[in-house]
């Protein structure tokens, strides 16, 4: 049995909650699309055996990621695709994530309009699904700001620095901008 605690850490680390916007056709023939959505959880990770634990505590399945260059290890993915598989495990871990917390909320909100597949949706799960949609795509967002402090991730809009700075560098300025210590240059803004 794999620890709630060791699987809530990993997945806010490696994890993600994805819910993706799908317009596909019934048929070849069929000229009506079938608006829906995709949820998937899922883990990537290097190290095969962690998520074969995984596996075989929560279900899902493993595959190999095919993209990688040649001086990388090989990455693998843990995908949980069944909506039970999906809302026992988003249960197990919820009290227990820290930075994903409100991607599993959401998450385990949406799977409370999961139904039989081939059934029409009603319009109010419709509405509860393109908000958690909305909310979802906000909390995934990425480069908005860091765990720590708030501090940006990039330097701000329209800012070029004439040289190239050190990650320790560039974190020391972009506390300096916060902070409103310094502006930026004229020199240095875009035109």
């Amino acid at each position: 049995m794999l620890n709630p605690a060791y699987a809530a850490g990993l997945f806010d680390g490696e994890g993600c909650v994805s819910l993706t916007y799908t317009v596909r056709r019934r048929r070849a023939r069929s000229k009506v699309p079938i608006l829906g959505f995709k949820f998937v959880v899922l883990i990537c990770n290097t190290h095969l055996a962690t998520l074969e634990h995984f596996q075989r505590t929560y279900g899902g399945y493993i595959h190999r990621n095919t993209k990688r260059k040649r001086h990388r290890k090989l990455v693998w993915t843990w995908r949980l695709t069944s909506f039970t598989e999906q809302q026992r495990f988003l249960e197990t871990i919820q009290s227990h994530c820290r930075i994903k917390r409100p991607a599993v909320r959401l998450g385990l909100l949406y799977l409370t309009t999961a139904q039989a597949p081939g059934r029409r949706t009603t319009d109010a799960a419709w509405r509860t699904r393109m908000s958690v949609y909305r909310a979802l795509t906000r909390v995934n967002k990425r480069g908005v700001l860091s765990p720590k402090r708030g501090i940006p991730h990039r330097p701000p809009e329209g800012w070029r620095p004439s040289r190239r700075f050190t990650p320790r560098e560039l974190h020391a300025v972009m506390r300096r901008l916060r902070d409103k210590k310094i502006t930026v240059p004229r020199h240095a803004r875009s035109r």
